[in-house]
């Protein structure tokens, strides 16, 4: 999850997945349930691959870049 500012210049949680064998539907159910309503991402991208740095790390900035 990274966050990212909305329109009114407030950071919202932006989550990433990896997995084709859930839906946005099950994961928002799954997330609305286990996780405090005010921590749920406000928007769900799934990709085949997280990006990756020179270090084999996760990229939290292209993540960033990604969630607009």
């Amino acid at each position: 999850m990274v966050a990212a500012t909305d329109t009114a210049g407030l950071a919202k949680p932006v989550a990433f997945v990896v997995a084709d064998a859930v839906s946005e539907w099950e994961l928002t159910d799954w997330v609305l349930r286990h996780i405090e309503p005010y921590k749920h991402p406000r928007r769900i991208h799934f990709l085949d691959t997280f990006p990756t740095t020179h270090l084999g790390k996760v990229d939290r900035g292209e993540l960033k870049r990604l969630a607009g």
